[in-house]
């Protein structure tokens, strides 16, 4: 016997009996029953901003597109149009799919399909590392043509990313930033002056470029020397610079790196053999107010 029940704080409604039903409808047309397996629903739903109308397909769908491998999914939800219209680009579905483990790698799927064929366009697959439990790696991919895929990217479960199919770990980026820095100048008295330093790491390879300008008030003293950097050097690292007398007259010379110390040099030529020398009060001008150096240096740390 079917039942109605209210209290204080519910409505019950029962429908009582194997196979009985609760029906819900409006204006004589049924649009929702519960049912002892769940909740149908006819026509569209609206929850907070999303709508899912009368021609969209949302929920499992026929196993048609499993892996080599792999026994049936666990669950596959589709969201997208069910209509389509002949020779016309756009029908898209998106399909989140979950299997059930095999003897294949993949674990789930996200897809963008083309409707028209349903075949998809672009994947992110979740594998099992070397088919094992405990370690996972997620496979970006795209269609490249009869439903043959290439990975274009792969974040591994050691970190970073790689790309192109590659699976060494050791060619793996795992790291990129920018930033800036500020050098410690060891025998220039900055005073007014500014100074500036600026960095790219991408992987273990570091670009640095350390910048000064004098003020009134700055001295050089007897070398240029800064006893930081923003990532050590582990090996003996050369690299060039520009020294400017303002409005005068440009002179290049070397930068070169060892642990956290970058040091610049000028280059005396015309003899035998062209030597280092280090930039200091008078070298490679009398420096004055607005002169200004410029170090970079390329290097990999550690």
């Amino acid at each position: 016997m079917s039942t109605i029940k209210s209290s204080t704080e519910h409505l019950t409604l029962n429908a009582d009996g194997s196979g009985k039903e609760i029906k819900l409808q409006a204006n004589g047309v049924e649009k929702a029953k519960v049912t002892s397996t769940g909740i149908d629903v006819t026509g569209s739903v609206t929850c907070d901003g999303l709508t899912v109308d009368s021609t969209a397909v949302v929920g499992t769908m026929p196993n048609t597109q499993g892996f080599t491998g792999e026994s049936a999914y666990a669950s596959r939800l589709r969201i997208g149009t069910s209509a389509t219209v002949s020779g016309e680009a756009g029908q898209g579905l998106l399909q989140i799919q979950g299997y059930t483990p095999g003897s294949g790698t993949a674990c789930g799927t996200i897809e963008f399909l083309d409707k028209r064929d349903n075949d998809s366009i672009v994947k992110m697959v979740a594998e099992r590392s070397n088919g094992g439990f405990g370690s996972g790696e997620l496979h970006i991919k795209t269609n490249t043509g009869s439903d043959t895929f290439t990975t274009n990217a792969t974040f591994p479960s050691t970190g970073g990313i790689t790309f192109n199919g590659d699976t060494a770990a050791a060619n793996a980026l795992d790291d990129y930033e920018e930033g800036t820095w500020t050098p410690n100048w060891a025998s220039l008295t900055l005073g007014n002056g500014t100074s500036t330093g600026k960095y790219v790491k991408v992987g273990r390879l570091v670009h640095v470029t350390a910048y000064f300008q004098m003020g009134s008030t700055s001295v050089m003293g007897s070398k240029l020397e800064s006893t930081n950097l923003p990532f050590p050097c582990p090996n003996l690292t050369y690299s060039g610079c520009r020294y400017e007398n303002y409005q005068q007259s440009s002179y290049t010379g070397a930068t070169r790196t060892n642990g956290n110390l970058l040091r610049g040099y000028t280059i005396k030529t015309g003899s035998a053999q062209a030597l280092e020398q280090p930039a200091n009060t008078v070298n490679p001008f009398t420096w004055g107010t607005n002169d200004y150096a410029e170090l970079t240096i390329t290097y990999y740390t550690y």
